[in-house]
């Protein structure tokens, strides 16, 4: 993430929010090839208030969303022209061709970069909507200490539930759900699919980005729950 911070202040910001417009010519290849490598089983939903049941809701949503078919799209085909869209993508063409000195390969591979920090950006908004303080601290916990037990992470849950009583009444919310949307959305780990105590749970590399990318966004971390 700090890496792409870089680019991004780098670039006409315009420009940076619709890079993935210059690849449209190879979105077929590189909308399978992403889908594989950030694969998350996080929460796609758009929802703007912390609750536990819009939580558990989001994750079911994608759970049980279909899998879209690939667009047929053929490769010789141009985007057609859009009032909105074709200006700035020309601006974005031009960027590129001056800073990369009309190098094709060097222009498609930033392309693909700044389309993949745009996924990774929607990944943890879309994450950041639906998770609660006190998963931002085991987080922070795990980032500072390293794999905790599992046993630590239900005390963590028992405490915000005892602290904030009427945010989980009536959600039916347990620790396995709380735990679960953490690795859900790929922001945890743990040594086993049983999260009872004797489990160990570790932050993922994509967990710490998150945590840098609330830091860069300024967000704040005191959510309920």
């Amino acid at each position: 993430m700090i890496e792409i911070i870089h680019v991004l202040s780098s670039w006409p910001f315009a420009a940076l929010c619709l890079g993935v417009v210059i690849i449209i010519a190879f979105k077929s290849t590189i909308q399978t090839k992403l889908s594989q490598i950030l694969h998350v089983n996080g929460p796609w939903v758009n929802v703007g208030f912390d609750k536990a049941d819009a939580q558990s809701a989001g994750q079911n949503e994608q759970e049980n969303r279909p899998q879209l078919p690939e667009p047929k799209i053929l490769r010789s085909t141009r985007p057609p022209d859009n009032t909105i869209y074709t200006p700035l993508e020309q601006n974005l063409l031009r960027s590129l061709e001056q800073d990369y000195n009309s190098d094709i390969a060097l222009q498609r591979d930033w392309a693909i970069r700044m389309w993949a920090a745009a996924a990774v950006e929607r990944s943890h908004e879309a994450a950041y909507r639906l998770i609660f303080g006190s998963q931002i601290a085991a987080l922070n916990a795990l980032n500072q200490r390293g794999p905790i037990d599992v046993s630590e992470g239900i005390r963590l849950f028992n405490d915000a539930v005892a602290a904030d009583p009427s945010f989980y009444d009536g959600s039916n919310f347990s620790f396995e759900t709380w735990a679960g949307f953490l690795r859900n959305a790929g922001l945890i780990e743990t040594s086993s699919t049983n999260l009872a105590p004797g489990t160990k749970a570790a932050i993922t590399p994509t967990g710490r980005d998150f945590l840098v990318w609330m830091a860069a966004r300024a967000v704040n971390p005191e959510k309920r729950g």
